[in-house]
C-alpha cells in the first residue's frame, strides 16, 4: 500500500501578523501529492511553469543509445546535441563501426542529418538502415524480443561528404542504424546525429502525464487496454472484435473512443498509425482500420444537458480500401484548442457487422478499427492546466485571511484561484492495473499478481465541506471559502489565451490569524417568500466568543440581488450604525466591539428572483493597517423560529417569467409624450446565463420587432420599444402581441400581452 495523500507539508514562515501565520507554498514544494497532467505543467528553474509543444523538433535530443559495435561508452555523444564530441570505433574493423539509435517512440520524420569530422575523413562505404520498431516473429507466431526489422535502407559508396542530408517524408521511423561496409583506415569521427521529426507527441504516455482513454461502444474489445495506444510503439495496438456483439436492427454500432489530454493544448495534427507490426504478417489482413470515421473535439466547455460540448473536426467517408489497404492516416488543421478527442467509427452497418462474412464485402475481420498509435501534435503552450493541492492541514481551528501570489504574468494569461475547506478528513483507497487504469477493489483482487497494479491511500475532504469557492481573480482576495477550519484544499487554472505566451508561478502564500469569534451562525427569516415580490427579511447572526478569539466590530451581508438596509439590534437593542452600501449588500460598523457571546438582528429589504438564494455574511476587524474577515457559517441561530441556514427559497412552480408589465398609453407620434412603451418583467429561477427573448408580433402573428435576443439570469428587465418595427418604419395603429419567452434546461416559458399603439 502507497500513501500518497499525507497532509501536505510546506516551508512555513511567519511575520508580525496580528496574531496569525503565513503558509508560504514554493513550486518545490509542489510533489506528487499534487494532482495535476505532468505532462502540462513542469518546474523552470524556481518557478512552476506550463510546458510548451513543439513542432519540427529534433527527436534525437529525447532518444539513447540502443547499441554500438565498440567503444560504447562515448557513443551517447553523438546525441548530446554537442558537434565538438562524438564517437568512433575502437579499430579500422568495419564490423565494429555501427551504432543503434532508439528515439523511445515511432515518429513522422522529415529529415536525418549526419555530422562527421570535418578535419579528417568522412565514413566512405556504409549503410543507413530505418525500423519502425518492429520484432522479428518466429514460425511460432512468438515475437523474438531483442530483435529488429529494418523496413528501408540506403547505400552509399564512395563517399566524401562530412554532412549527409537524407529528406524522408515523414516516414515512420523509431530506430535508426549506421553501419560500415568496408575497411576504413582512417575511422572516421561521427560527430552529431541530428533530425527533423513532426514534433513533440502531445499524447505519448498520456495516462502518466495526466489524461485518459475509454472506449464507449456496444462491442467487446480484445484483450488489453487502449493506452497502448499512446506507448510509442508499433507493436503495440488496441481493436475491438467486431464478432462478439453487434446490432441486431437497422442502426449502425459505432467503435467510440473518449481521450482526456489532461489539459487545454493547442492542436494543429492528428496520426492513427494503424500498422499491426504485433500480428504475424500472414495474419495482418484479418486485421482492419475504419470503413469510415469522424473525429470531434471539446474544450471542455458543457451543453445545458450538461455533458461535453462536441464540434465535429473532420469526416473520413466510408472506402473499403481505408480497412485493409490504407493503415495509417494523417490530417493536419488550422490550429485550435482541445483538452479532448472523440474517434467515432461504425462496426456494423444497418444491422451487418463489417467483416466477418455478414457484410457486403465478406471479408473475415478478427480486428476492427485498429489503432497502434493515436498521435497528437500542437505548437505553442497549454490555454489550460489545472493543478490541485492535497488536503492542507493547518495544525488548528484557524481563521484564513488572504491568499496571494506571485510570479510573471504576460499579458493574456491569468492565474484562477478557488478554495474549499473543512474539518474533517477521511481516507480513500484507490486500485490500479498494471498499465495504471483505475479498478474497482472486486476487479483488483480478479487480476493475477503480474497485472496488479498499486493500492494508493489519499486523505480525502469528509463531511461537512464546503464546495469549491467562486475564482480569485486577483491576488490579495480575502478567503472565499468558510473558516475558521483546520483543513483547506486549493485548485488552480494556469490559463493563457495565446499559445506564444504562459505565466510562470513562483510562490502562492495564506495568512490565518486566530478567529474573531469560535463560532459565529447565521440564518434567515422567513425562509419562503414569492418569486419577484418585495419582502422584509430579519439576519439572525449568533456569535460565541472565547478569551482566545479576537472579537468583531463589522458585518457585511450580501448576495446575488439588492439588499436594502432597515435596521439593526443588538442583544434586542436598536443600535446606531454606520452603513456603507457595496454591489448587492452593504457593510454595518456597530457602535461597539463585540467580544462576547452575542445575538445581532439585521433587518433588510430584498426582492428573490431564484431559489435558493442565499445571503452571505462575513464578521470583520480592522486594526490599523490589518484587516481580518471571517466567514458566518449558515446554521440553526435562533431555535425559536423555525427553519435552518442562511438561504431564501420560492414556491416551486414551472414559471421562468411572471410580473410582465407596460406601463403607459402609447402614442409613438414623436411628441415628447408616451412615444416609448416601457415592458417590465421578472426572470426567475435561471442560475446560468439562459435565452431571453422579447418580441412583438402582428395579429396574424407575424414577427415584426425584436426588443431583446440575449443570454440571461433571474432578475428584473426593463425593454422600451419606440414603435418602429425591424424595417426602421413606424408602425400603424391597432392592437399587437408583446411575448416574453425564457428558455430554461428543459423546456420554455413564455407569457403574451395584447398591447395598443394609438395616434
Amino acid at each position: 500500500m502507497i500513501l500518497i495523500g499525507s497532509i501536505i507539508g510546506f516551508f512555513i514562515t511567519s511575520f508580525s501578523l496580528l496574531y496569525g501565520e503565513v503558509l508560504v507554498i514554493y513550486p518545490k514544494n509542489i510533489s506528487d501529492t499534487w494532482h495535476y497532467p505532468k505532462g502540462a505543467l513542469h518546474l523552470d528553474g524556481d518557478k512552476l511553469k506550463p510546458l510548451r509543444s513543439n513542432k519540427n523538433t529534433n527527436p534525437f535530443h529525447n532518444s539513447k543509445l540502443r547499441a554500438a559495435g565498440s567503444n560504447a561508452l562515448t557513443a551517447p555523444q553523438v546525441i548530446d546535441g554537442n558537434k565538438k564530441t562524438g564517437w568512433q570505433p575502437d579499430s579500422t574493423d568495419p564490423e565494429q563501426f555501427w551504432i543503434e539509435i532508439d528515439l523511445g517512440q515511432v515518429l513522422p520524420m522529415q529529415r536525418l542529418t549526419f555530422h562527421f569530422d570535418p578535419s579528417q575523413p568522412p565514413l566512405s562505404f556504409f549503410t543507413i538502415s530505418l525500423s519502425k520498431g518492429e520484432n522479428f516473429i518466429n514460425n511460432a507466431n512468438v515475437i523474438v524480443e531483442g530483435t529488429l526489422i529494418y523496413n528501408q535502407r540506403k547505400i552509399y559508396s564512395f563517399n566524401d561528404k562530412h554532412v549527409i542530408n537524407i529528406e524522408l517524408d515523414n516516414q515512420l521511423v523509431r530506430v535508426l542504424k549506421i553501419a560500415s561496409n568496408r575497411y576504413d583506415v582512417a575511422r572516421p569521427l561521427l560527430l552529431e546525429i541530428e533530425g527533423k521529426a513532426m514534433g513533440d507527441n502531445i499524447a505519448l504516455n498520456l495516462v502518466s502525464k495526466g489524461g485518459s482513454v475509454n472506449v464507449e461502444a456496444r462491442i467487446v474489445a480484445v484483450a488489453g487496454t487502449p493506452t497502448v495506444m499512446f506507448d510509442g510503439d508499433l507493436s503495440t495496438m488496441w481493436r475491438v472484435n467486431p464478432l462478439a456483439k453487434g446490432s441486431s436492427g437497422g442502426s449502425e454500432t459505432f467503435g467510440d473512443y473518449r481521450i482526456d489530454l489532461g489539459a487545454v493544448y493547442p492542436v494543429d495534427s492528428i496520426w492513427l498509425l494503424g500498422e499491426p507490426l504485433g500480428v504475424p504478417p500472414r495474419l495482418r489482413h484479418f486485421y482492419a482500420n475504419f470503413l469510415s470515421y469522424k473525429i470531434f473535439f471539446s474544450d471542455g466547455s458543457i451543453s445545458p444537458d450538461g455533458t461535453l460540448s462536441w464540434t465535429e473536426l473532420m469526416s473520413v467517408p466510408p472506402d473499403p480500401k481505408n480497412l485493409l489497404s490504407k493503415r495509417n492516416f494523417n490530417h493536419n488543421f488550422y490550429p485550435f484548442t482541445a483538452r479532448y478527442l472523440r474517434l467515432l467509427y461504425p462496426t456494423s452497418e444497418g444491422g451487418n457487422i463489417i467483416g466477418g462474412g455478414l457484410s457486403t464485402n465478406s471479408v473475415r475481420l478478427d480486428g476492427l478499427g485498429l489503432v497502434s498509435e493515436f498521435q497528437v501534435y500542437g505548437e505553442g503552450y497549454p490555454a489550460e492546466v489545472t493543478l490541485r493541492s492535497p488536503v492542507i492541514d493547518l495544525k488548528g481551528n484557524w481563521n484564513i485571511g488572504k491568499i496571494d501570489w506571485r510570479g510573471q504574468f504576460p499579458k493574456g494569461t491569468q492565474l484562477r484561484v478557488r478554495s474549499r475547506s473543512g474539518d474533517h478528513i477521511v481516507e480513500e483507497k484507490h486500485y490500479y492495473d498494471k498499465n495504471g487504469k483505475e479498478v474497482t477493489p472486486a476487479r483488483h483482487r480478479k487480476l493475477i499478481p503480474s497485472f496488479r497494479g498499486p493500492i494508493e491511500t489519499t486523505l480525502q475532504p469528509g463531511d461537512g465541506w464546503s464546495t469549491w469557492s467562486e475564482d480569485y481573480q486577483t491576488t490579495g482576495s480575502l478567503f472565499k471559502s468558510p473558516s475558521p477550519r483546520q483543513y483547506l484544499q486549493l485548485e488552480m487554472d494556469f490559463l493563457s489565451d495565446k499559445a506564444e505566451t504562459a505565466l510562470a508561478l513562483s510562490e502562492l502564500s495564506i495568512e490565518y490569524t486566530t478567529p474573531l469569534a469560535s463560532e459565529a451562525i447565521g440564518e434567515i427569516h422567513p425562509k419562503m417568500t414569492p418569486a419577484g415580490q418585495e419582502q422584509a427579511f430579519t439576519y439572525y447572526l449568533r456569535s460565541k466568543l472565547t478569551s482566545r478569539n479576537q472579537g468583531f466590530r463589522r458585518i457585511i451581508l450580501q448576495s446575488s440581488i439588492p439588499l436594502n438596509f432597515l435596521s439593526a439590534r443588538v442583544n434586542n437593542k436598536l443600535v446606531e450604525t454606520t452603513l456603507f452600501v457595496i454591489n448587492n449588500g452593504f457593510v454595518l460598523t456597530l457602535p461597539q466591539m463585540i467580544s462576547e457571546n452575542t445575538l445581532i438582528e439585521i433587518d433588510f429589504l430584498t426582492t428573490p428572483f431564484q431559489n435558493n438564494t442565499r445571503i452571505n455574511s462575513w464578521i470583520e476587524l480592522k486594526t490599523g493597517q490589518s484587516l481580518v474577515r471571517q466567514q458566518v457559517d449558515p446554521g440553526d441561530a435562533v431555535t425559536e423560529i423555525d427553519g435552518y441556514g442562511d438561504s431564501i427559497t420560492i414556491p416551486i412552480d414551472n414559471k421562468l417569467v411572471s410580473s410582465l408589465k407596460t406601463y403607459n398609453v402609447f402614442t409613438p407620434n414623436e411628441d415628447g409624450i408616451n412615444d416609448v412603451l416601457k415592458i417590465n418583467f421578472d426572470v426567475l429561477k435561471v442560475s446560468s446565463p439562459r435565452p431571453i427573448t422579447v418580441q412583438i408580433y402582428n395579429l396574424n402573428g407575424r414577427l415584426i420587432r425584436q426588443l431583446l435576443n440575449d443570454l440571461g439570469r433571474s432578475d428584473h428587465y426593463e425593454i422600451g420599444w419606440d414603435g418602429y418595427l425591424d424595417n426602421q418604419t413606424l408602425t400603424l395603429p391597432g392592437l399587437y402581441i408583446l411575448k416574453v419567452a425564457v428558455q430554461g434546461d428543459t423546456r420554455t416559458h413564455s407569457i403574451s400581452r395584447l398591447i395598443g399603439v394609438h395616434y
